[in-house]
């Protein structure tokens, strides 16, 4: 485990390192020096958001900053259907809802200029930094064993028999039992920006990401609690370009 977590802080200190070898005025005429797009992100694990800005520190390498958040899911989780009017259903042992929010720093590195005439410009990035997993018990609705008529709002409890669950509870049940959990992130991808108007952003970007916690995170009751995680994305981000 502090192999894994010494790799990580590698990899999320390595893209603020970089930069101090860069020399601002080298390559090519820079029409536009910053920007700032977001988009989505779709994972092996599951969809979210994101935020990025980026600054030119050369012509054909820039300064990125980047907010993201994306929810977690184990490849294990199965709706369970129920036989109860107006129910919802649940996913069957299920503990908690997972959420990670990244904030990090890296650059993106021109492979290949597009033609002034449109075309795909291809870069490679590498961002790395903080990570806060957030976590959320599961509440399910529970038929009372002294009153089949009533239902109760209790956290799901593996112990449970199906038979004695009425369904899923509403997502802000619970809401005051969140847990956080601190880590870090590191994240590789390669970019294809396409289209003619150099003001404007449009990209799709494919890549990695590795997530680190120094406590273990559980999802599933019966699975392994997990401080690492491995996900492949796909982005797609709109946005624009100005100078200041």
């Amino acid at each position: 485990m502090k192999k894994v977590f010494l790799t990580l802080i590698l990899l999320s200190i390595l893209p603020l390192a970089t930069f101090s070898q860069e020399n601002v005025y080298e390559n090519s005429h820079i029409l536009w020096n910053r920007e700032a797009y977001g988009g989505l992100i779709v994972h092996t694990s599951s969809w979210g958001l994101f935020y990025r800005s980026g600054k030119h520190k050369t012509g054909t390498r820039k300064r990125i900053w980047e907010l993201e958040f994306v929810g977690i899911k184990s490849p294990k989780e199965k709706k369970i259907p129920v036989n109860y009017d107006n129910a919802k259903s649940y996913i069957f042992g299920k503990l908690n809802y997972l959420y990670f929010i990244r904030f990090g720093r890296g650059f993106q590195k021109i492979i290949n200029h597009k033609p002034f005439w449109g075309g795909i410009e291809l870069r490679y990035c590498a961002s790395g930094g903080l990570n806060l997993g957030i976590t959320k018990p599961v509440y399910l609705y529970i038929v009372d064993n002294l009153n089949p008529d009533k239902l109760l709002e209790e956290r799901y409890d593996p112990s449970i028999g199906q038979n004695y669950i009425y369904g899923r509870a509403p997502f802000l049940t619970g809401i005051d039992k969140i847990s956080f959990h601190p880590g870090l992130y590191g994240k590789f991808g390669i970019n294809f920006e396409y289209g003619s108007n150099d003001k404007t952003v449009k990209a799709l970007e494919i890549g990695g990401v590795v997530d680190g916690f120094m406590k273990p995170i559980s999802i599933m009751a019966y699975e392994k609690s997990a401080n690492v995680f491995y996900s492949l994305y796909l982005s797609i981000s709109f946005g624009g370009r100005y100078n200041k």
